[in-house]
């Protein structure tokens, strides 16, 4: 017969000690998944900043401003054509679409404009941090390079760069203001 100390030894778990670990599991698993979606943000807001300087290059190499010396708001072909090769970009009918903000569907408009003097690129549908991600990236990491003219964030707009993301003003209006998700920003490159 066992002794009674070892009937105690093998009874296993009690449930407390069962509900500790299972929290404890609970919270390391929040852990992870609230890093995995700030390194999908991330993985996202890197595909826009790479993604803009294509869009640009591929837009010199198609329309160079001695063939193509009007206004042009891109659709369609000429979109896919601008589009070919950039990570995380695409287009859904004729609209161009950006990896970056908040849409249900994880795909927001992008409006690609070629002028005689520029090429702008303007990414709708950003949340307040996004917003500010994006014009502060793109402006300190394009601005020497490919001749980056100005920024502007939900309107204002900016010729000193790089834009800091500390500026006080940095997308604080969004299109809608009942809407937190409505900042837009636009970014002119050199023809």
């Amino acid at each position: 017969m066992m002794s009674s100390s070892r009937l105690q030894a093998t009874r296993g778990f009690n449930l407390v000690e069962a509900a500790i670990v299972l929290g404890v599991v609970g919270l390391v698993i929040g852990g992870i998944w609230v890093a995995a979606v700030s390194v999908q943000q991330n993985m996202k807001l890197n595909q826009a900043v790479t993604g803009t300087l294509t869009v640009v290059q591929n837009a010199r190499r198609i329309f160079p401003p001695e063939l193509a010396p009007g206004n042009h708001t891109l659709t369609g072909d000429l979109t896919t054509m601008l589009l070919s090769g950039v990570d995380g970009f695409k287009v859904t009918g004729v609209v161009a679409m950006h990896p970056i903000g908040t849409a249900q569907d994880g795909w927001n408009p992008l409006i690609i404009e070629i002028q005689p003097s520029f090429v702008g690129l303007t990414f709708y549908s950003l949340n307040k941090s996004m917003c500010i991600n994006l014009i502060s990236r793109v402006t300190s990491r394009f601005r020497d390079q490919t001749n980056l003219i100005n920024a502007s964030a939900d309107g204002t707009l900016y010729t000193t760069l790089p834009v800091s993301p500390d500026t006080t003003a940095l997308c604080a209006s969004p299109a809608d203001p009942t809407d937190s998700n409505s900042h837009y920003v636009t970014f002119a490159f050199v023809r």
